[in-house]
């Protein structure tokens, strides 16, 4: 009957739980797994609107085509124009227009801006992080070539002479 006792008296102390030291190995662990993943985590959402605003970029270029190949013949000064929301005698040819997020003139962390001085043969289109460094680090230009150029240079605006997205 005493080695009973006994045995019980061991399983209590043995199934008391977790020490405090353990504990505190395990959120220590924890705490380095999360500084590790959240960095990368923002990086990689980085690197997403990057490529959305890209996408956007083409699609605003092939709709100013659509606009420039239409009854128009020339292109659309503003961003307005490709979204249906011309204020001109008109309507938005068909195929040119653009939807979604984008006709605001922000998404995905990019503010986008379309201007034209000479509608009939010209236009340029500038796609800015809304916060560089967090929604962003790269500049985009393009303009009537339909060529997507960056620069990722701090706060540096892309230009038509900034290198070619790739």
């Amino acid at each position: 009957m005493y080695t009973r006792m006994q045995e019980g008296r061991r399983a209590k102390r043995l199934s008391r739980g977790f020490s405090l030291i353990e504990l505190l190995i395990v959120i220590a662990i924890i705490l380095i797994l999360v500084s590790i993943a959240v960095p990368m985590y923002d990086k990689i959402q980085m690197n997403a609107r990057e490529t959305a605003a890209i996408r956007d970029l083409d699609a605003i270029n092939k709709a100013q085509l659509n606009y420039h190949n239409g009854p128009a013949s020339r292109y659309a000064t503003n961003l307005a124009e490709l979204c249906g929301n011309s204020t001109g005698s008109g309507a938005t040819p068909k195929g040119a227009e653009i939807s979604g997020t984008i006709c605001t003139g922000e998404a995905h962390g990019y503010m986008f801006t379309v201007a034209s001085t000479s509608p009939a043969e010209a236009y340029t289109i500038d796609a800015r992080p809304k916060t560089p460094g967090s929604s962003g680090r790269r500049f985009f230009y393009s303009d009537q070539n339909m060529i997507v150029r960056q620069s990722d240079k701090e706060n540096e605006p892309a230009t038509a002479n900034s290198p070619q997205v790739k």
